[in-house]
């Protein structure tokens, strides 16, 4: 059964643009803290989880492996970075 499924996680590109552009399950690089939307992070992986109801990114900086961000997409809007 596992392999019918595929794996949702596997790395999906780097992040490019906006970070609210990035809804499809997945992981993506990041390494611009100019990047629109950026959590606060120079370098790090974006982990996205996508239901089709709640979208959820997950920042983590890989400079500092203990310092994660998370938000939620509702009603179309982004919350905060916490």
């Amino acid at each position: 059964v596992g392999g019918l499924l595929g794996n949702p996680f596997s790395y999906k590109g780097s992040v490019i643009n906006d970070f609210n552009n990035y809804v499809n399950t997945g992981l993506y690089r990041f390494t611009d803290l100019l990047i629109a939307n950026n959590p606060g992070f120079q370098f790090g992986q974006l982990r996205v989880y996508n239901d089709t109801y709640y979208i959820i990114q997950e920042a983590i900086n890989v400079l500092s492996p203990f310092n994660i961000k998370k938000r939620r997409r509702e009603n179309d809007s982004w919350t905060d970075w916490v």
